[in-house]
């Protein structure tokens, strides 16, 4: 059997994913840019409502992995921003979730490394999951295609604590996707695909071996983004078939 996690933008679709089975969430705001982090008092109402629900998995955790991005645009923080993302990486884990997924970078699109020694410490009185998200697909090595920068990058964040990393190149690049999986897998830290999955494309992913795949499940509205249920539940029959 291969899993789903489902990208939600708001409390609402949240509790509607939930619901129709989704096996994890991921828990943003805001479509257009690509996903910033929801208000506090939402994600505290909406772990709330996941709670009572009984969207936990074995540990008690929520199955949610909450975005920590303050803003969007780019991936280089300023000292205050940091400072902001490591406060409310501890309330997310107050809140019980399963993990966070972040990135960081340098202005020259090098791993921020040692913010990110400072997120993993963060994390671990929670025990919570540290997932890299597609700030991944934004790194030099991968703008260039350098596999062997690729693969560096990867170790660093495996030692650094990061347990699953999200991308999108399998979109474009799915044999050096396979690389990196390969990776991955060698260095323990999972590969997450992501972007622009549904159900015509996500066979592909786990005739390949991945048995997890991110996407939002939805479409373009005229309001931005909207959840399909129809979609949703066709990519979790094709799930639980494989």
């Amino acid at each position: 059997m291969a899993f789903l996690e489902v990208c939600v933008f708001s409390a609402s679709d949240a509790m509607k994913v939930a619901g129709l089975g989704a096996d994890r969430l991921e828990i943003c705001h805001d479509y257009a840019v690509g996903g910033v982090s929801l208000t506090l008092d939402e994600l505290q109402g909406m772990a709330e409502s996941l709670v009572s629900a009984g969207f936990v998995n074995e540990e008690g955790k929520i199955r949610g992995i909450v975005m920590v991005r303050p803003r969007s645009g780019d991936f280089v923080y300023t000292t205050a921003e940091k400072r902001w993302m490591l406060n409310f990486v501890d309330l997310v884990g107050e809140m019980g979730f399963q993990g966070v997924v972040l990135g960081c970078l340098t202005p020259e699109n090098q791993l921020d490394s040692e913010f990110l020694a400072e997120l993993a410490v963060a994390v671990q009185p929670f025990k919570m999951e540290l997932v890299f998200h597609r700030a991944f697909d934004d790194l030099l090595s991968v703008a260039v295609g350098d596999i062997n920068g690729i693969k560096k990058d990867i170790d660093q964040l495996s030692t650094l604590g990061v347990n699953r990393i999200l991308t999108g190149m399998g979109a474009s690049l799915m044999e050096m996707l396979m690389e990196i999986k390969e990776c991955g897998d060698v260095m323990g830290v999972s590969i997450l695909p992501g972007g622009g999955i549904r159900t015509g494309n996500m066979l592909a992913y786990f005739s390949r071996g991945f048995e997890w795949v991110h996407s939002a499940c939805g479409e373009k509205s005229a309001n931005g983004f909207e959840l399909s249920e129809t979609i949703l539940k066709e990519m979790m029959s094709i799930a639980r078939e494989n």
